[in-house]
């Protein structure tokens, strides 16, 4: 059975919907410098934009940047990610920390006579939820029947 449904042909001279129309951007007016604050009216508040409370604009950040001439926003935006950024930095040294504490976990382990790789995947399917043993019990179970059908010894999987 043939569609037949059809779509409507667009026409050729409007851009597509997904198409960038330079001529539909208004024009820029009325650009305000970071040294000239705002006034009453050009964004509807009351006044000038004062600055944050607590903020010295010539102290800089944790970026090593100063915040001169930037907006409250901005100033904002700039604290929030480099708030974002010393967190992660924080949890990278961690990580690192706890990753050196399990490498000398490990020497201890196979000081002691054990197996790490037997060691880590005991680790791996002790950690595993109910619905993913089961899943596994399926498939090794699946994994040697099939070994078994082919002449396979199953303690080799």
């Amino acid at each position: 059975m043939a569609n037949t449904r059809t779509r409507p042909a667009k026409k050729a001279d409007t851009p597509a919907e997904d198409e960038f129309d330079p001529t539909a951007v208004a024009p820029v007016a009325d650009v305000h410098t970071a040294d000239e604050p705002l006034d009453e009216g050009d964004d509807g508040s009351e006044g000038p934009i004062e600055p944050v409370a607590d903020v010295d604009p010539s102290a800089g950040n944790a970026l090593g940047k100063t915040t001169a001439g930037m907006t409250e926003g901005q100033q904002a935006a700039q604290a929030e990610l480099s708030d974002y950024m010393r967190r992660m930095s924080n949890l990278f040294e961690e990580r690192a920390a706890v990753n050196d504490d399990i490498k000398e976990l490990l020497k201890e382990i196979k000081g002691k006579g054990y197996d790490n790789q037997a060691f880590k995947l005991i680790m791996k399917i002790d950690s595993l939820s109910e619905t993913q043993k089961q899943k596994r019990r399926d498939q090794n179970s699946i994994n040697a029947t099939y070994a078994h059908a082919v002449g396979i010894d199953e303690d080799l999987l």
